[in-house]
C-alpha cells in the first residue's frame, strides 16, 4: 500500500515589526498650547474683560459710550441693580424694576437693620472703559460705584468747561483713587488735567442688551414668597 503524502507545512512570513512612536517625555506636550488664542476665545465670549483694580489704588481709565439697541441711540452707562443673601440658592437676585416687589418688603422688616440692608439693591453704573495703563488700549467693562460715575457725569454734563468730553480725538481721561476696604470702600474721581486720543480696540457692550436678557423670566409671586419666607417676614 502506497503512503499518502504528509501535507505540505504552511510557511509562515515574519512581517517587520512596526516602528516603535517616540513617547514624549512625561509632563511635555504633545502640542503646543496657543494661550494668546485662548486669551481670545475668553475675550469673545464674555464680550470683553471687566476692569479691575487689581492692587493699585490709583487708575486712569478713559470712558467709551455704546450703542444700546434697546434705546435706539448712544449711551455711556446702564444701571445695574441687584439683591444679595436674600434667597436661599441664588447668589444674586435682580431688581425687578420700578416698584420692584423684592425692595417692597421693607415694609415688614420694621427696624431690623440687617434686613433693611439686605432689601436695598446694591446699584452700579456698568459704563466701558479703556484703562490708560493697558497697552493694547481693550475696552472692559467696569462696574462704577456712584462716586465714580457721578464724578464722570458731572464732568460730562458741565458743557462749558468741559465741552466734548467723551470725545475718541480729544476727550478726557478720569483719575479714580480707591481707599479703604471691604464696605469702608471710597473712591474719588476727577478728569485729568489734559485732552488726549484715544484708541479703543476689542468689543464694546451694550449693557442695555445684556440687561434685558438677564431679567428674571420665572414666576414673581413665587420667588418673593420664597425670599420673604427665607427672611422670616
Amino acid at each position: 500500500t502506497s503512503k499518502k503524502a504528509a501535507p505540505a507545512k504552511a510557511k509562515f512570513v515574519t512581517k517587520p515589526a512596526p516602528a516603535k512612536t517616540k513617547a514624549a517625555p512625561a509632563g511635555r506636550r504633545s502640542e503646543e498650547v496657543d494661550y494668546g488664542s485662548i486669551v481670545d476665545d475668553y475675550k469673545s465670549a464674555r464680550g470683553g474683560d471687566w476692569f479691575s483694580f487689581g492692587d493699585r489704588d490709583r487708575v486712569k481709565i478713559r470712558p467709551i459710550p455704546f450703542h444700546s439697541d434697546v434705546a435706539g441711540r448712544k449711551k455711556l452707562f446702564s444701571v445695574e441693580k441687584t439683591y444679595f443673601g436674600v434667597h436661599p440658592t441664588m447668589k444674586s437676585v435682580p431688581c425687578l424694576g420700578d416698584g420692584c416687589p423684592i425692595g417692597a418688603l421693607k415694609a415688614k422688616a420694621g427696624n431690623d437693620e440687617v434686613l433693611l440692608d439686605a432689601l436695598t439693591p446694591s446699584t452700579r453704573y456698568l459704563m466701558n472703559i479703556v484703562d490708560r495703563d493697558d497697552s493694547e488700549s481693550r475696552v472692559q467693562r467696569f462696574r462704577a460705584p456712584k462716586q465714580v460715575w457721578s464724578a464722570i457725569m458731572e464732568t460730562v454734563m458741565d458743557q462749558e468747561e468741559y465741552p466734548d468730553a467723551l470725545s475718541e480725538e480729544k476727550g478726557f481721561d478720569f483719575i479714580v483713587t480707591k481707599t479703604g476696604s471691604g464696605k469702608g470702600t471710597r473712591y474719588t474721581c476727577k478728569p485729568a488735567p489734559n485732552r488726549n486720543r484715544v484708541a479703543p480696540t476689542g468689543t464694546v457692550t451694550d449693557f442695555d442688551s445684556m440687561l434685558d436678557k438677564q431679567k428674571f423670566e420665572g414666576d414673581v409671586d413665587a420667588l418673593v414668597n420664597t425670599i420673604r419666607k427665607h427672611l422670616g417676614l
